[in-house]
């Protein structure tokens, strides 16, 4: 009687074991694709108050064809891309973001005419980024990027 007891434990532990294993790789596969899910979220629009309140800013009176987009993931990056007065650039970046270091030259891979950054956002963003172009003599595009790290 015993080895018929002990016979029996013997192959319920192997299909327990068999079980648990199974669910333990259903669960990872779970968990990877959970992750790599938030990694790979693509940029969907935002209304552009959102993505630039997230930056501690506003939309400059006079920007037009405002377009913005927000990407979340293990961070959240918020992008405003606009058009403005190229003359009210300058003294509005100063008004409005006097922590922001706004230089010319070396601005990373875009070509663009000034650009600045800061790690003091004002807003929920941890760092802040802004790159200007000058489109024409009364015309600058500006690309405003506030993201958590």
């Amino acid at each position: 009687m015993a080895e018929a007891r002990g016979g029996r434990a013997w192959r319920v532990a192997p299909t327990a074991l068999a079980v648990a294993a199974g669910c333990a790789v259903l669960a990872g596969a779970w968990f990877v694709r959970a992750v790599a899910g938030a990694l790979d979220d693509p940029a969907r629009e935002a209304p552009c108050a959102e993505a630039l309140a997230f930056g501690g800013g506003t939309l400059p009176p006079g920007a037009t064809d405002a377009r913005c987009t927000v990407q979340r993931g293990i961070d959240t990056h918020y992008r405003a891309d606009f058009r403005m007065p190229r003359a009210e650039v300058a003294d509005r970046a100063a008004r409005n973001r006097p922590d922001l270091r706004m230089r010319t030259g070396v601005c990373g891979p875009q070509s663009v005419a000034v650009c600045g950054s800061t790690d003091g956002t004002g807003g929920q963003a941890h760092a802040l980024d802004i790159a200007v172009t000058h489109e024409d003599a009364v015309t600058a595009r500006v690309s405003v990027e506030a993201f958590t790290v």
